[in-house]
């Protein structure tokens, strides 16, 4: 056996012994250890070889050892013993006495020793000495006679004489004995071989030692004085002739042509005895016992063989008969000729002048060979060289993908018959190593099909290869250095140094990893290339674990816990007002109105902004021409208003219900340095004295003109323009505004007022600037086009806008007809949505011409809201603030202002309290209790104010607080003020000394001002508050809620985040508790300061000068040449009528329908009448009917009020035909002429009783009667009132909602029907099908939501087709089959009716499902497999991209629901999504072994084709059973993309989509597959998904949804506070922490399951809140477009990820192996120093934050109010 590394380095035996008990293995153990292994074998001086060269010679001498066959056992000393592992077997243990000869006449022997051979033997582990006596029974037996002298044939050749036993030996019964041996010493496992003493012969001579040793290894030094000199030693067994040995010794050197032949020394030669020789531990081998020693001279480096040619006896009759053969090896340390551990040499492996050279050191080689590829390719067998050029090709080529240049050369020694040897040496690399690489393959990564997951060992130091594993325990893999390399690395004898064996062998051969030491987590696999030892080193720490799961377990849920908590304890504490506003020193004199690049008024530092400051501020640059104001200097400014509510100063008439009056009479009385130009119309309950007369002014409806009479009046700076027309004499002082805002009624009276007042305009060419006031007047601006006059807009209720429908072609006809207005004026400026909204009108003509300046809310808060809030502003860039003043406040600012904590209690006014509390008390006929607290609220009883909640509150806080009073004052106006009037009327008669209501508007005596002590604003929506002021300045300190305007003033003050009733009564409650807990010091402190309270009228003008100037400049600026001058007032009225032609085809624009999950955006109370979309739902203002009556009428609330006057009783109902008014039932009469004619007398879909329901309002005749039965209902059931039930069953807005429930239901199912039997192309079987419900669900709700629930992911198509990876070309195809997809749909949506774009992606997945199969039917089809998976997996990607418009259209119907029932709905799909997801991911794991082109099973048909069957009947049913929301033609919206982009959540939305695709897709697929990964059962991995996604996901459900009740921003604002859960179920997944778990024991598998789909479902509520968010805060059509853009970009994202992502294919460095890291390593040493990992987190955080900065900016869940588009969602 020549010489080799791998005889030692596998030397160590390690797989133990269980058959045999206590075999002695203590040499195999420590064989690795022994050098001798490694050297060549062929050692004659052996102690085996020479033992066996022994046994031969006796068994030719001895001839029976041959062949005797006579085997007798003469005896036996033995027991029994049971050793471990026997199976009751007992061993038999002893000595054994046995002799062999021949067969007597049997066998012929033939030599000259052919007698018996006696044996003795032992098996026992020990040495042991046997002694019997001779004459007893157990004496040991001999073969021979007694007296007979034995001796032994093996070493050491002892004698034994035998003495006489009791035996005969011839059996005679005497003499002579068979010879008994008296005592005898066995060995271990001894053996002797006796005969007697005249036939015993000696050992044959043999080599028994030789020094230095067989291929021994001499170290030299070159240049050192012994160099060349070797001594040598032989020894012999016998004494030999020193000449004839001296004589028989040869040398034959190989030193590679280097050096001579060495010389021996003849004077240095000595033989001699050996007298102390070493003995064998091998019973019976011969020993030494003559010695030859000599020396050998020049000597060079090489393999030297000496050879020994059979010397002879010292008397030359006996020779050893051999030719023995001998080596020894002499070298410097870098010949691996000697030395073969020297395998790698740097040193002389060189590139000079562009050539590679090797210089050669392993002398003693003949030949060599070379390899540049690590021994993929080697050159031919070269002969030797001293060095050796290598070409460049060799060591670098295509194939090379190592760094550096590496060279293997081979040697091949002739002397030592081996080409074992190698040597390795590197270029352009710094450390060492023998192969390119290592690879892992096993179970932990696919057995290296997962890429993800690191294969690659690292190379740490010279030759030491690591790679940390991280695994479920136990495990086992195996290494390669190449990809395709045939051989893998194992161990299959455990012997510690790896086994190269090929994939067929029998053997199992890997590298076998129990699980580590606790608390290690991990293994760090280490290889040491040099010697192919592998060794296992712990890693991680079962801390690192527990912390991790405890973090990743409660971190996201105490956070978002805490966000909750957080914004509770921030916006809704209760705010202590004890100041008022606080005015700074040194007030300004000007005050800009706050513009785009101001944010509100206490951003302006500085004392005085000069006007020519501002213009620099805006970038206006001085006109050449000179228009008018405030060009010119000396021109006073000339302001045009239009309001419906007026007072006519000198007449002493005043038509005027709320602050907009207000504002305008003030208009009218502060703005004395303007000439104001106020367009008024005449009521029909007023007198009007006669005014000048004018030119009346035409109006066109309907292509037919129509006269307005004119009159005008002047007073001081204004000139009064009062029109008179039946249209305007129809309404009354109280209530100027038409009933309702969807009829054509009402659309002729604003189209009258709005070409009046553009009349107007002409007829007063000076005015600079035409001030609207909300939307009344909005259209005017639109008729002098293309002359642009400037206007500027105030809001003082947004909430009402003017909506029209344009639902179909007729529709927009008719009303573009009515209003006297082109299809493209009406596209670009009016219409918004399905609905014609003055409001948007007002707003896109502000946004076209005059770049968004000119808009402002009439306080601080109210204008930044109002554009939050309403869709219909976010044409604007932005919405100012215009502070409304106290018109009281006129004296001039402050130049000094009050310090508020400097301000003294007004003992004056105190002592006069008293009196005026006992005044008021006197006047509401309750007790004259100077001790009580009375509360006072005044205003319309409506919602909006806030009624019910004093209704509800007050019956608890009446029986436990003995000294409030109340009193209430003010009309009802809606069903809520009607519940709460009759609830206080209640309380009036249970506490008839300390109630008092009266449902009127009358004019309050000041001692109910100043003797309140509380006025009671809870107002739901307030744009100023002025009763605050009022009250405030007076005495009355306030307690209510804390928006809009309200809050300014001292007092208490309740936030409202959410509008809830039940939050509201909340907040109510502890309001007025921490208002009645004041002192009466401190309420006369807060009153002093209340009466210094300053809202100075002269800083508003200043304000609103500064507005009319910015719009003024920004108007004449835009427009230039089209600037409205003095000159177009010549110019005819533009004629707007609607030609009559069969094409025309006004733009109908999509439903702009929010799935706002509001509790009551489509209550009673807003709207009995269940609008169709785009109807408006809200009014202009709610105090309408401002007296009493029996007599119950619905207002243009569509709620219930009393009036007076019979006519006013035919003004409520809703249909233009049937008006009463007098006067104006000519004009309309005529109208219905022209629409009869222009529809060539076929019926007004508005007026005819008979026109189907969806063509008009219907639901008119259960109005009357379901409030008449609820109110009634509610009146008897308030006798039992008290203080439980007042919150509870009575609760005004829980009564209504349970009423409305079963109200809207019956509705719903009457429009059903109706547009059913309309619509006769519609199978009524569709119909019915599709609107029957499951639960409370329609049909085609759930359809829509399967259809988001498939959509969840590609992905799961690829593991339908039978592969569970998706390799680069399939995901980029994919991604862009996905996104061209939903540009597609998305562009359908705009399109075409949603109809289409909700049924067409079923029949995709129809093609999908179906396509799957197909394969799987015969196997003449699976060839087709691969196209036809690839055609299923693009049709599913198609439909899955139509994701953005089954999430945004769904619930088209039922969209007018709760916050509650928004998030159950949401939580149903998603949890729903879940299970599909994790079911699919199950069949994926069945997929692990499938390779491309796998065919799936046949069985498979049976589940995918009726999926394919449902798909193409959801494709039927949505076509045609999808109710009339869905068959609207939703076209192009005007500047919507421009609107949709100035959201900043929705920028953030697709932010996050880019953030989140780019670090979260690539482990998608890797994260999901952990779930069915788990090593535990199937059936317990899908009792714990539905234990989570079923039970925990039902329970978060119920807890969200149960306190979302009260709480509507909650869900929201809990997702955002969970941070990142989904990248936490990632980490969890991805970085192997799961796959062990060791403090949990054999839970651990369960625990870490149990964390990940925890996190799973944390993640999916997330994803609800997420949602939940854009549905709060953003129309349909913006969530629908939103989705879009996001799945476009993030389809983008998604191939860019797989592109460049750090974890594109696996985790990478984004979530490392957490397992792996213990805290000795420090921050720096772990995982989590990788910066991607950091990056990633930082991303997902800076997600939520960016979301919950956003939502609160843009937050519109305070269910305050809501647009009409939304409301219209329950049509």
């Amino acid at each position: 056996m020549m010489s080799n590394k791998a005889w030692q380095r596998h030397g160590c035996y390690r797989l133990g012994s269980t058959q045999y008990f206590n075999m002695p293995l203590e040499s195999a153990l420590v064989g690795c250890d022994d050098d001798w292994n490694s050297l060549d074998h062929f050692d004659p001086t052996t102690d085996m070889h020479r033992l066996l060269k022994h046994f031969l010679y006796l068994r030719t001498t001895y001839n029976v050892l041959q062949d005797g066959l006579d085997l007798v056992q003469h005896g036996n000393w033995t027991y029994f013993v049971e050793f471990p592992g026997s199976n009751n077997v007992a061993t038999e243990m002893g000595l054994w006495s046995v002799s062999r000869a021949g067969i007597p006449n049997v066998q012929n022997l033939t030599g000259a020793h052919t007698d018996q051979v006696w044996l003795l033997y032992s098996n026992q582990n020990n040495s042991q000495t046997f002694s019997y006596d001779c004459s007893g029974p157990l004496w040991i037996s001999s073969p021979y006679v007694g007296g007979t002298m034995v001796r032994n044939l093996l070493s050491p050749y002892e004698n034994y004489t035998l003495v006489d036993s009791g035996l005969s030996y011839y059996n005679d019964g005497r003499g002579p004995w068979y010879g008994c041996l008296q005592t005898v010493d066995m060995d271990t496992f001894g053996f002797k071989a006796l005969v007697p003493i005249s036939e015993w012969i000696p050992a044959p001579p043999m080599l028994t030692k030789f020094l230095p040793g067989h291929d021994a290894r001499i170290k030299v030094m070159r240049g050192e004085p012994n160099a060349t000199i070797v001594n040598l030693v032989l020894e012999f067994n016998a004494v030999m002739s020193c000449d004839s040995v001296t004589q028989s010794l040869s040398f034959n050197m190989s030193s590679s042509g280097i050096g001579g032949q060495p010389m021996l020394d003849l004077t240095s030669v000595v033989c001699s005895t050996v007298t102390n020789p070493t003995m064998s531990p091998i019973v019976g081998t011969p020993y030494s016992q003559w010695s030859w020693s000599g020396t050998l001279t020049d000597v060079p480096d090489g393999i030297l063989e000496i050879i020994v040619n059979n010397p002879t006896s010292f008397d030359g009759t006996l020779s050893t008969g051999n030719i023995d053969h001998l080596l020894l090896r002499k070298g410097e340390s870098n010949n691996i000729m000697v030395f073969p551990e020297s395998d790698y040499d740097n040193t002389d492996f060189n590139y000079t002048e562009g050539q590679y050279t090797f210089t050669h050191r392993a002398y003693g080689a003949d030949m060599f060979r070379y390899s540049g590829d690590f021994a993929l390719n080697w050159s031919n067998w070269t002969s030797w060289e001293n060095v050796t050029t290598i070409p460049a090709d060799v060591l670098s080529n295509s194939d090379t993908f190592w760094t550096g240049q590496h060279l293997i050369v081979q040697y091949w020694s002739g002397v030592a018959t081996t080409s074992s040897v190698v040597v390795h040496a590197d270029l352009d690399y710094e450390q060492q190593r023998r192969v390119p690489q290592f690879l892992a393959r096993g179970p932990f990564n696919n057995w290296g099909h997962d890429q993800g997951i690191s294969n690659s060992m690292n190379l740490v130091s010279d030759g030491i290869w690591e790679l940390e594993i991280m695994a479920a325990w136990p495990t086992y893999l195996q290494l390669n250095v190449f990809g395709y390399d045939d051989y893998y690395y194992g161990d299959i004898d455990g012997d510690g140094i790896m086994d190269r064996l090929p994939p067929n062998n029998i053997a199992p051969n890997y590298l076998k990893l129990s699980a580590p030491p606790y608390p290690a987590l991990a293994w760090a696999l280490v290889v040491d290339d040099a010697t192919l030892a592998w060794t296992l080193e712990p890693r991680g720490q079962a801390s690192v674990s527990a912390i991790m799961y405890g973090l990743l377990c409660s971190l996201s849920l105490i956070t978002g816990v805490l966000a909750v908590v957080v914004f509770m304890y921030s916006f809704y504490g209760i705010h202590h007002n004890r100041y008022g506003v606080q005015t700074k020193s040194g007030a300004s004199k000007r005050f800009p109105i706050i513009g785009p690049l101001n944010k509100s008024t206490t951003d302006f530092k500085g004392s005085v902004t000069p006007i020519t400051e501002n213009l620099k501020i805006f970038g206006r640059k001085s006109n050449a021409e000179i228009i008018g104001w405030p060009e010119d200097k000396n021109k006073r400014r000339q302001v045009l208003i239009a309001t419906l509510e007026y007072e006519i100063f000198d007449w002493k008439l005043k038509v005027k219900i709320g602050g907009l009056g207000v504002m305008s009479s003030l208009m009218g009385k502060a703005m004395t340095d303007v000439d104001l130009i106020w367009v008024v119309p005449k009521v029909k309950d007023l007198e009007y004295p006669t005014g000048e007369p004018a030119e009346p002014i035409k109006v066109i409806i309907f292509n037919e003109p129509y006269l307005i009479e004119v009159e005008t009046h002047v007073s001081d700076n204004i000139t009064y323009v009062i029109l008179d027309s039946p249209v305007f004499r129809a309404q009354t002082k109280s209530d100027p505004y038409p009933a309702r805002m969807d009829d054509l009624s009402s659309a002729i009276f604003y189209s009258t007022w709005n070409q009046a007042i553009a009349a107007t305009v002409r007829r007063f060419p000076v005015i600079d600037i035409y001030h609207i006031n909300d939307y009344h007047g909005a259209l005017a601006p639109i008729y002098l086009l293309p002359k642009v006059v400037p206007v500027c807009l105030s809001l003082h209720n947004a909430e009402f806008q003017g909506l029209w429908p344009l639902r179909t072609k007729e529709e927009t006809k008719e009303v573009c007809s009515a209003f006297n207005i082109s299809k493209e004026h009406c596209t670009k400026y009016v219409q918004f949505g399905n609905t014609f909204n003055l409001l948007h009108a007002a707003a896109s003509f502000i946004s076209v011409h005059q770049k968004s300046i000119g808009v402002a809310g009439v306080s601080d808060k109210y204008g930044k809201r109002s554009w939050v809030r309403y869709p219909a502003l976010w044409t604007l860039k932005h919405v100012d603030s215009l502070p409304n003043p106290d018109p009281t406040d006129i004296a001039a600012l402050d130049e000094n202002p009050v310090a508020m904590r400097e301000v003294q209690i007004d003992q004056a006014a105190e002592a006069q309290r008293p009196e005026m509390k006992r005044q008021a008390q006197e006047w509401a006929n309750i007790k004259q209790d100077p001790n009580s607290d009375l509360f006072v609220f005044v205003g319309r009883w409506s919602k909006q104010k806030g009624v019910d909640l004093i209704a509800d509150v007050m019956p608890s806080l009446l029986e436990k607080r003995p000294s409030i009073q109340l009193i209430c004052i003010g009309p009802v106006v809606d069903l809520y003020g009607r519940f709460a009037a009759e609830k206080l009327t209640r309380l009036m008669e249970m506490y008839p000394d300390r109630v008092y209501s009266k449902l009127t508007f009358t004019a309050l005596p000041p001692y109910l001002f100043s003797g309140a002590d509380f006025v009671l604003i809870p107002s739901r929506d307030e744009p100023f508050g002025l009763v605050a002021v009022e009250f405030g300045r007076k005495g009355a300190l306030g307690v209510g809620s804390r928006l809009g305007g309200l809050g300014l003033m001292p007092g208490w003050w309740f936030p409202v985040e959410s509008t809830s009733t039940s939050h509201m009564l909340s907040q109510l409650s502890k309001t007025i508790k921490l208002a009645l807990k004041s002192t009466e010091e401190e309420r006369a402190m807060l009153r002093a300061r209340s009466a210094v309270q300053r809202f100075p009228v002269v800083e508003w003008r200043q304000r609103m000068e500064d507005m009319h100037r910015r719009s003024i400049n920004a108007s004449r600026k835009l427009a230039g040449s089209n600037a409205w001058r003095k000159a177009d007032s010549k110019t005819e009225p533009s004629q707007h009528a609607v030609p009559e032609v069969e094409h025309w085809n006004p733009l109908n624009q999509g439903l702009l329908a929010r799935p706002k999950p509001a509790a009551q955006s489509a209550m009673l109370s807003q709207r009995l009448v269940p609008s169709s979309p785009g109807n408006q739902v809200l009014t202009p203002h709610n105090e309408s009917f401002l007296s009493s009556s029996p007599c119950l009428n619905i207002n243009r609330d569509s709620s219930y009020t009393s009036d007076t006057s019979s006519s006013d009783k035919e003004h409520s109902r809703h249909s233009f035909a049937t008006s009463s008014r007098s006067g104006y039932r000519d004009l309309l009469e005529k109208v219905n002429e022209t629409i009869a004619q222009n529809h060539r007398h076929a019926s007004d879909p508005f007026l005819s009783p008979t026109t189907p329901s969806h063509f008009r309002n219907f639901g008119d005749h259960y109005l009357i009667s379901f409030a008449i039965y609820v109110v009634s209902e509610f009146m008897q059931k308030l006798q039992a009132l008290n203080s439980n039930n007042s919150k509870g069953e009575l609760s005004i807005e829980k009564y209504l909602v349970k009423s409305e429930e079963a109200f809207f239901e019956r509705v719903r199912r009457d429009k059903l029907s109706s547009a059913a039997s309309y619509i006769s192309w519609h199978p009524e079987s569709i119909w019915s099908i599709s609107a029957s419900k499951i639960g409370s669900w329609p049909l085609y709700t759930i359809i829509i939501a399967l259809g988001q629930i498939l959509a969840a992911n590609s992905y799961q198509m690829t593991l339908l087709t039978g592969r569970n990876y998706q390799d680069n070309i399939q995901l980029y195809v994919l991604s862009t089959v996905f996104l061209a997809s939903s540009f597609v749909w998305y562009t359908m949506l705009r399109l075409k009716p949603s109809v289409y774009v909700l049924s067409a992606p079923w029949l995709f997945y129809g093609i999908a499902f179906f396509l799957i199969g197909v394969p799987s039917l015969s196997s003449k089809l699976q060839g087709t497999h691969t196209i036809l998976s690839d055609i299923a997996t693009w049709s599913y990607a198609v439909a899955s991209a139509a994701a953005f418009i089954f999430f945004g259209l769904n619930f088209g119907e039922e969209a007018g629901a709760a916050t509650e029932v928004w998030i159950l709905r949401a939580c149903i799909v998603q949890g729903s999504q879940q299970i599909w997801v994790a079911a699919l991911w199950y069949w994926g794991s069945k997929l692990n072994t499938a390779t491309p082109g796998s065919v799936t099973p046949w069985w498979i048909i049976f589940i995918l084709w009726p999926l394919s069957i449902m798909s193409f009947a959801f494709a039927y049913l949505m076509l045609y059973g999808l109710p009339e929301y869905y068959r609207q033609t939703p076209p192009k919206l005007s500047n919507f993309l421009e609107t949709l982009f100035r959201r900043k959540l929705v920028l953030w939305f697709i932010a996050s989509e880019i953030l989140r695709d780019y670090w979260l897709s690539g482990p998608y697929g890797r994260n999901w597959s952990f779930l069915w990964s788990v090593p535990i059962p199937k059936w317990a991995i899908m009792l714990l998904v539905i234990f989570f996604f079923v039970g925990v996901w039902a329970l978060m459900l119920y807890i969200l949804r149960s306190l979302s009740k009260t709480h509507t921003w909650l869900l929201p604002v809990f997702a955002i506070g969970l941070g990142a859960p989904r990248w936490c179920q990632t980490l969890w997944g991805t970085s192997s922490l799961a796959l062990y778990i060791p403090w949990a024991g054999s839970g651990g598998p369960y625990l870490g399951l149990s964390l990940w789909l925890w996190l799973g479902v944390l993640d999916a509520v997330q994803g609800v809140g997420l949602g939940m968010i854009l549905l709060q805060t953003l129309s349909r059509s913006h969530v629908c477009s939103t989705l879009a853009f996001a799945q476009v970009v993030g389809s983008i994202c998604v191939m860019i990820a797989r592109a460049t992502a750090p974890n594109r294919i696996g985790q990478g460095s984004v979530f490392p192996n957490l397992g792996t890291w213990d805290f000795s390593q420090g921050l720096k040493g772990s995982p989590m120093a990788s910066a991607p990992f950091w990056m990633a987190l930082v991303c997902q955080i800076i997600i939520v934050l960016g979301y919950f900065w956003f939502y609160r900016k843009e937050q519109l869940d305070r269910d305050t109010a809501y647009h009409g588009e939304w409301a219209s969602d329950i049509a």
